[in-house]
């Protein structure tokens, strides 16, 4: 029944020791806040009853706290655990012989929380179209064959429900193209395959949003740059994902 943070009649801090000493006076209750410990004091004192002084000291300390926080979110174990999710991506790629080519593909992630801010993912993905272009003497389709992921995820909580995401690693890719060709009307078509494959960086901004305790839907925007190639591709996805 306390109130959330006050410096009540019974106790004025004068240091940071004295704070922490002061969780056994009356009416306080201790309450861990990172690496710092606050005290909450019956609601009838009042969130304002603190001389200037005091109060910003208890500013200072819960600033210090804040900025503590994601070293102490490192260290927490709560949050731990598996999750799989499905997902639709919109691909547009680029590189040597194809300019802004558009596929739309599916996705299938599994990962691990490390703890509430951090985690792991592995993702497979592979198209489920492709896109045609026809110039008369030149025809083609692309596809994507696959794509795996292997991303670090990092999460910021900015509502109850409602998380920011950040997603940094490596990708393994392999697109198509396929076709024919005639160079001349008096010269037969020709028919080719180029495979444009290799390794990527990846980096992802985001967000989730948690329906249920188990069940979260996300959405992100990912960029592709290829390890020494010209490709480059980006995507945009919506999923689902459930807690194991």
């Amino acid at each position: 029944g306390g109130g959330l943070l006050c410096c009540s009649d019974y106790y004025q801090p004068k240091d940071e020791q004295s704070l922490l000493e002061g969780a056994a006076l009356k009416g306080c209750h201790d309450v861990h806040l990172t690496t710092v410990r606050l005290m909450r004091c019956p609601r009838s004192e009042g969130f304002f009853n603190c001389r200037k002084g005091d109060f910003m000291k208890y500013v200072y300390l819960v600033a210090a706290g804040a900025l503590a926080a994601p070293m102490a979110l490192a260290q927490s174990t709560d949050g731990r655990g598996w999750y799989g999710g499905v997902g639709y991506e919109y691909l547009v790629v680029d590189n040597d012989a194809i300019n802004d080519r558009e596929l739309d593909t599916l996705s299938i992630t599994g990962g691990m929380n490390l703890n509430k801010s951090f985690g792991a993912e592995v993702t497979a993905a592979t198209g489920i179209g492709d896109d045609s272009v026809n110039y008369g003497n030149y025809a083609a389709k692309t596809s994507l064959n696959h794509r795996i992921d292997l991303m670090g995820v990092a999460r910021v909580p900015i509502a109850e429900r409602l998380n920011l995401t950040g997603k940094l690693g490596v990708s393994n890719y392999e697109f198509q193209t396929k076709g024919w060709v005639q160079p001349a009307s008096d010269v037969s078509a020709r028919g080719f395959r180029n495979m444009d494959n290799g390794y990527a960086i990846a980096g992802e901004v985001g967000a989730e949003y948690a329906l249920t305790k188990d069940l979260t839907v996300d959405a992100g925007y990912t960029y592709y740059d290829g390890i020494d190639t010209d490709t480059e591709f980006d995507t945009l996805k919506v999923g689902i994902k459930k807690k194991f």
